[in-house]
C-alpha cells in the first residue's frame, strides 16, 4: 500500500554545491512518523475553545448571550470529540455566579445566562472548557473578562496620571488624581486614602483631598531595590454614599521583564547566519516594546535587537559556539536587564521559508559552517495531516522547493529529523493559497430611534463566488463593548501563544504574521509525545480532573481507608465510592463538577461511624485560582473609557431608567421569621402559627386574639395550603409535618382574605409546603434541558432599565444563521430609544473550515 504522503525527492541545489537525492518510495522514518501521527491524532484530544459574547458590559438583571466554539487545534475544524461545553461566570473574587453544561452540536453551541438583579457590580470572567480539556494545564482554558455595572449609577469619573513615564530607583513619584462627575465637572473636597504596595508589602500610605479643580497629588519615593511584584498605588474614597476603589501600576524603570527567544528552527546553530525572534512581556503579561544589544561572553556586540510590533522583536545573528550569549536591554523599562539566549547546538539546523507563489515554498536549511553531508528528512504537517516529506543529504546549507499542490491554506509545521530519527529543527509557516472570505454587510449608515431595520449579508470567496457557511450576527451598543486583540480568526492558527492580529492572513499583516509564527509553537503538539504515545483505546490521564476527589478523616484527623462515601447532587442523584488505603477517593462524573452544590458524607466500612470529608479543589476552582493569580493591569481604565460625557448627555433617560433597588432574598425575609427555627423541632403546626400570631382555639376554628365578635366568632381563619382553600377546621393542619413547610403567612387584613373569599372576616393562614408552589409571586420559567444539558433560550431584545424608556444595548443576537446557495442571509431588527453608535458584528465558519469575522458601525440618532 502506497503512503498517502507525497515524497519529494529531487535534485536539490545547495549553497555548497549540488546534491542528488536518492529516490525511495517509503522511507522508514517518514512512514513511521506518519503512522505515529495518525495514531496519536485518532486517540488523543487536543482542543481549543473560543466563546463570543454579544457584548462586554452588562447591567445587573440583563441576559448574557454567547456562542461557543470547540475546535481541533491541528485541523482548526470544529471538534467532534466532545458532547458538552462547561461554561461558568465567576467574579474576580472567585465566587461563581452562573454555571451550566451546554450541548455541543458538531463542536458548536450557543447559550445564555440570566444575570441576577442583585449581582454585585464589578469585574467577572467567563470561562469555558470541555470535559476532555480537564487533563490540560489550566493556563490553556478559555477565559474572557466581563464587566457587570450600571455606568449611569457611577456618579464620578476618575483618572490618574504620573508626571514621568518611568521612575528611577529612589526617585520621587508624583501621581495626579482627577475626580469629576459624569459631565466632567470637577469634584472638590473628596477625601482620598491611598497606599503603595508591592505584593503584601506596603511601602507608603496616607490621605489627600481634591482641590477646587478636582485634582489631588499623591507623592512618595520609588523603591531603591528592584521589586519581585509590580508596584501598585491603591486609591479609596467615598462620595455620595458610594465607595470607590481602584489600583494603578506605578511605572518603574527597573520593572521586571520576561523575554523568550525563538531562533529559526528552534535552536541556535553555531557559525550560521540566523534570524532570532523574541517576545517581551511585563509582569502583567502585556507585550512590551524593547530595544537591546546581543553580546557574547566578552561583551562584544553581535547584533542590535528591537521590537517590530508590540512585544515582538527580531534580530539577525551569527553565533559562535558560545554558551553565554545574552540580550542586554537598553530601553526603559528594564534597562540593563540581561536575558540569556539558548545555548548553540552543533547538531541543530535552522529553517528559513519563503513562498514565491501559490505553488512553491522555498525552504533553506542551514547547519554549522564546514559540516559534512548528513542525511535528513523534512516533514510538513498541514491541518493535522502529513502532506509532504523529503529525504536528502546536506552539508552546511541547502535550498529545497516544496510543492504546495496538496497543501491547504493555513499554518503548517515544518520539522527536520536526522538519520537516527532525532528532531533537529522545526518552525511554523503560513501557506498562502490566495484564498479569502469576503464579508459584505448592507444596512443604513444611520437610523432613527425605534425604527425597523434590515441587514443583508453576502459571503464570497477571493474570486467573488458565493460561499456557504454558518454565521452569528449581533448588533450591540459600542459603549458596552471592549475591543478584543484576538477574535475568532485565531482559531485558524492553533498556536500556543496568541497572535494579536484581527486578520492575520491579510496582505497588510503578512510580515508580522510570519514573525508571530516564528515566535510560536503548535498548541499541545510535541513530536516526543507523538512518538512515545502507546496504541490504546484512550489516553489515561495521570490525574483525574473531572468530577470530585477528596480525603476521608476520622475525629483525630487521620485518613480512613475503605470508608463509604456518598455524594448527592441537586438533582438528587446519588454517587457512591470507597476510599483507598490512603483515605483518598475519586468519582469521575461531570454531574459533580460544582462542589458547592453537593452533599457529601462518609461512614466507616461498618456504615455506623460518621467521618469527615475534605474535598480536593475541582478543576473549575483550579482555573479560577489561576485567573486570580495573574496580576491585573489597571482594569479600571477600561471602565472609565465607557463613561463618555456625550453618551449620557445624548441619553438623559439612562439615569431615569435605573430600576428601583430590589432587596435580595435574605433582606426580603420578614424580620419576625424567628419561628422558622422551630419547624424542625415542633410536631404541631398550631404551635408555630401561635408564635406568628397568637390565637384562641374555639372548637375546630382558629380565632386570632383581638378579633373576637359576638356575632361572627362562630367563624375561624381560612386555611389555604399551596393555594388551595381547605376551610376553617384546624384539624386540617394535623396532616402536615412542620418540617415539610416552606413558608407561613398569617394575616387579618381584609384585602388578603378577599383574595380567596368575601365571607370571612377573621383572617387567613397561607401555608406553602416544600413540594408546593408559592402563591405570593410567579417564578420566572427556568431554562430547558435536554438529557441534562442546557438549551439556549430564544433571544428577545431587553431594556437595560425600566421598560417604559425602551433603552436596549443589544438590538440583535442571532447565533445560528446559514447563508444560502447565493452566499446570502438577511436579518431584521429594530432600534430602541438609545442613541449611540452600534457595532454590527458578523463571525462564522465556511463549509471548507475557514473562520472569519467582520465589524461595521451603525449610528442611531
Amino acid at each position: 500500500m502506497k503512503s498517502i504522503i507525497r515524497l519529494i525527492l529531487s535534485v536539490i541545489f545547495l549553497f555548497a554545491g549540488w546534491l542528488h537525492a536518492q529516490e525511495t518510495e517509503k522511507p522508514h522514518l517518514v512512514d513511521q512518523l506518519t503512522n505515529q501521527l495518525k495514531n496519536y491524532r485518532l486517540q488523543t484530544v487536543n482542543q481549543e475553545v473560543y466563546v463570543s459574547t454579544d457584548k462586554s458590559l452588562y447591567r445587573p438583571g440583563e441576559d448574557l448571550w454567547f456562542k461557543g466554539y470547540v475546535t481541533d487545534v491541528q485541523t482548526h475544524l470544529p471538534s467532534l470529540k466532545s458532547l458538552e461545553l462547561d461554561v461558568r461566570l465567576i467574579s474576580d473574587k472567585g465566587d461563581e455566579i452562573k454555571s451550566d453544561r451546554f450541548k455541543l452540536q458538531n463542536g458548536i453551541t450557543n447559550g445564555d445566562f440570566k444575570l441576577p438583579e442583585t449581582v454585585a457590580q464589578g469585574n467577572y470572567y467567563l470561562i469555558a472548557y470541555t470535559p476532555e480539556m480537564t487533563y490540560r494545564p489550566v493556563s490553556q482554558i478559555f477565559h474572557k473578562r466581563i464587566i457587570i455595572k450600571r455606568p449611569e449609577q457611577q456618579n464620578l469619573h476618575y483618572d490618574m496620571v504620573f508626571d514621568k513615564p518611568f521612575y528611577q530607583a529612589g526617585e520621587n513619584v508624583t501621581a495626579k488624581l482627577l475626580v469629576s462627575d459624569l459631565r466632567k465637572k470637577p469634584e472638590a473636597n473628596v477625601r482620598i486614602k491611598y497606599s503603595v504596595h508591592s505584593g503584601d508589602n506596603t511601602l507608603a500610605s496616607g490621605k489627600v483631598k481634591t482641590e477646587k479643580n478636582g485634582s489631588a497629588l499623591v507623592s512618595f519615593k520609588a523603591p531603591e531595590d528592584q521589586l519581585e511584584a509590580p508596584l501598585l498605588l491603591d486609591i479609596e474614597f467615598n462620595e455620595n454614599k458610594e465607595d470607590y476603589h481602584f489600583s494603578n501600576h506605578v511605572p518603574l524603570a527597573n520593572d521586571k521583564l520576561t523575554i523568550h527567544f525563538f531562533p529559526e528552527g528552534g535552536n541556535l546553530v553555531p557559525a550560521a547566519d540566523q534570524m532570532v525572534a523574541f517576545r517581551a512581556f511585563d509582569a502583567f503579561g502585556n507585550p512590551m516594546n524593547v530595544s537591546g544589544n546581543v553580546i557574547d561572553h566578552n561583551g562584544k556586540l553581535l547584533a542590535k535587537a528591537g521590537t517590530v510590533a508590540p512585544g515582538l522583536g527580531i534580530f539577525s545573528l551569527v553565533s559562535q559556539n558560545d554558551k553565554q550569549l545574552k540580550l542586554v536591554v537598553t530601553s526603559e523599562p528594564g534597562k540593563g536587564q540581561e536575558f540569556l539566549l539558548p545555548k548553540p547546538d552543533p547538531e541543530a539546523v535552522s529553517i528559513t521559508a519563503s513562498q514565491s507563489n501559490t505553488d512553491t515554498l522555498w525552504v533553506t536549511i542551514k547547519r554549522p559552517a564546514g559540516s559534512e553531508k548528513n542525511t535528513y528528512s523534512m516533514l510538513a504537517v498541514n491541518r493535522g495531516d502529513m502532506v509532504w516529506a523529503s529525504e536528502f543529504k546536506i552539508g552546511a546549507a541547502g535550498r529545497i522547493p516544496v510543492n504546495l499542490n496538496i497543501f491547504r491554506q493555513g499554518v503548517t509545521l515544518l520539522s527536520v529529523f536526522d538519520e537516527a530519527g532525532n528532531l533537529r529543527g522545526q518552525r511554523l509557516v503560513n501557506i498562502n493559497k490566495g484564498k479569502s472570505v469576503n464579508v459584505k454587510a448592507e444596512f443604513p449608515e444611520s437610523m432613527a430611534t425605534e425604527q425597523d431595520g434590515k441587514i443583508h449579508i453576502l459571503l464570497t470567496d477571493e474570486k467573488g463566488r458565493p460561499v456557504k457557511g454558518e454565521i452569528a450576527v449581533s448588533v450591540t451598543d459600542m459603549q458596552a463593548n471592549i475591543p478584543e486583540a484576538c477574535g475568532i480568526s485565531s482559531l485558524n492558527c492553533g498556536t500556543s501563544l496568541p497572535i494579536p492580529l484581527p486578520d492575520p492572513e491579510s496582505e497588510t499583516n503578512a510580515a508580522r504574521f510570519k514573525f508571530y509564527l516564528m515566535a510560536n509553537h503548535l498548541q499541545n503538539f510535541n513530536w516526543n509525545e507523538v512518538r512515545s504515545f502507546k496504541d490504546s483505546a484512550s489516553e489515561t490521564p495521570a490525574e483525574l480532573n473531572i468530577g470530585i476527589s477528596g480525603m476521608v478523616f476520622d475525629r483525630k484527623d487521620q485518613p480512613v481507608a475503605n470508608a463509604k462515601v456518598n455524594v448527592v447532587n441537586t438533582s438528587m442523584q446519588v454517587f457512591t465510592t470507597t476510599s483507598d488505603a490512603n483515605g483518598h477517593f475519586t468519582i469521575d462524573s461531570p454531574l459533580l463538577s460544582n462542589p458547592s452544590d453537593l452533599t457529601v458524607n462518609a461512614t466507616d466500612d461498618s456504615g455506623k461511624k460518621d467521618l469527615t470529608v475534605k474535598l480536593d479543589k475541582s478543576f473549575a476552582e483550579k482555573v479560577v485560582d489561576y485567573i486570580r493569580s495573574k496580576p491585573e493591569d489597571d482594569p479600571w481604565k477600561t471602565e472609565m473609557n465607557l463613561l463618555q460625557t456625550a453618551y449620557f448627555e445624548t441619553n438623559p433617560d439612562l439615569f431615569a431608567s435605573v430600576p428601583d433597588k430590589k432587596m435580595d432574598a435574605f433582606n426580603n425575609k420578614r424580620k419576625d421569621d424567628f419561628w422558622r427555627a422551630y419547624l424542625d423541632q415542633s410536631t404541631n403546626l398550631l404551635d408555630i402559627i401561635n408564635m406568628i400570631k397568637p390565637f384562641d382555639l374555639m372548637g375546630e376554628r382558629i380565632v386570632f386574639k383581638g378579633s373576637h365578635n359576638s356575632l361572627l366568632n362562630q367563624g375561624g381563619a381560612l386555611i389555604v395550603i399551596d393555594g388551595q382553600q381547605l376551610g376553617t377546621s384546624a384539624s386540617t393542619l394535623s396532616s402536615i409535618p412542620p418540617m415539610n413547610v416552606e413558608d407561613i403567612h398569617v394575616s387579618t387584613k381584609l384585602s388578603d382574605v378577599a383574595k380567596y373569599t368575601g365571607l370571612n372576616s377573621v383572617g387567613v393562614i397561607e401555608i406553602t409546603t416544600k413540594k408546593g408552589k408559592r402563591i405570593e409571586s410567579k417564578k420566572e420559567q427556568g431554562p430547558e434541558y435536554d438529557k441534562g444539558l442546557r438549551m439556549s433560550r430564544q433571544f428577545s431584545p431587553q431594556p437595560i432599565g425600566k421598560s417604559k424608556y425602551n433603552l436596549e444595548t443589544t438590538l440583535l443576537w442571532d447565533p445560528v444563521v446559514f447563508t444560502n446557495e447565493k452566499g446570502e442571509a438577511e436579518l431584521n431588527f429594530k432600534t430602541s430609544k438609545l442613541k449611540s453608535t452600534y457595532n454590527v458584528h458578523i463571525e462564522g465558519i465556511t463549509v471548507d473550515g475557514t473562520w472569519f469575522s467582520k465589524n461595521e458601525q451603525l449610528k442611531v440618532e
